[in-house]
């Protein structure tokens, strides 16, 4: 869990995957969280797609992070050694405790992150999608930008 989540590893996500079935984890995740499909291990070329919606990701990420319990805290701590810090959290308000997870493919940049203060939550999740490489510059910036402003 640990390596899934601090170091964004995916053959550790596909361990999981494979140790609690695909399938499996796809019907849990259809049957509670609208717009989430899960069809395939990570960067397996395939016709199916993994899909999600920013509204979903986020529904997941705040139930398994509002919650004080066990399993809150075994996901609390990689997120917040996760050790990708360039997109939303990058020119974060130092006074929020931050706890984020990215992600990337061609074209793709997306990042999920929790900004924690003693008496402020803010969560945000931020996906992208651009056809040009040369656009990667912008995107990124505009993700730096967003998690900036929120926490000012």
């Amino acid at each position: 869990m640990d390596l899934m989540l601090s170091l964004s590893d995916n053959s550790a996500t596909n361990a999981l995957l494979s140790y609690y079935y695909l399938d499996t984890i796809n019907s849990f995740l259809q049957q509670n969280f609208q717009n989430i499909s899960l069809n395939r291990f990570l960067m397996e070329k395939s016709t199916k797609e993994n899909t999600c919606t920013a509204n979903s990701i986020m529904n997941v990420f705040q139930r398994l992070l509002n919650d004080n319990n066990e399993v809150n805290q075994i996901i609390l701590n990689p997120l917040k050694h996760q050790t990708v810090r360039n997109k939303l959290v990058a020119y974060s308000n130092p006074k929020f405790e931050t706890f984020n997870k990215t992600g990337e493919l061609l074209h793709e940049q997306h990042n999920i992150a929790r900004f924690k203060s003693q008496n402020e939550v803010i969560d945000c999740c931020v996906l992208t999608n651009y056809q040009n490489q040369e656009d990667y510059e912008g995107i990124l910036n505009m993700i730096q930008n967003i998690g900036k402003i929120l926490t000012q």
